[in-house]
């Protein structure tokens, strides 16, 4: 079990390549209005608009450039009001179509994948 020095540690790399790359001040602003912990009781990370939780051991299989892009993906659910527009749509589905939209622009932006952007799996 990591120590809360070493997930602290984890998450200020990641937090700290945010504010440094694109769209850092936007993303940044988002990041800050949100609650953040460590959860072992997800599988890997999710936001509903208010808190921000991540599975650190699974954080952990990422590279440092891929927690970059994880930490921005969480990011861009809440400001595309993802949450919010749900309307009755099957989750799953709507889920998984904001994923991609929201890879697809994150790689198009030049953010670095370790996992495939439409399967969800390590490349």
């Amino acid at each position: 079990m990591a120590t809360d020095k070493e997930m602290q540690t984890a998450l200020d790399g990641a937090v700290l390549g945010l504010f440094q790359g694109k769209m850092s001040t936007f993303l940044s602003t988002i990041y800050c209005g949100l609650r953040f912990s460590w959860d072992s009781t997800i599988p890997t990370a999710c936001t509903n608009g208010i808190n921000l939780r991540m599975n650190y051991d699974w954080v952990m299989t990422l590279t440092k450039p891929m927690r970059v892009t994880l930490l921005a993906h969480e990011l861009w659910h809440v400001a595309y009001m993802h949450m919010g527009r749900l309307m009755g749509r099957e989750m799953r589905r709507w889920n998984a179509a904001c994923d991609y939209a929201i890879n697809y622009m994150l790689r198009k932006h030049g953010y670095h994948f370790d996992i495939d952007p439409v399967t969800g799996k390590l490349m």
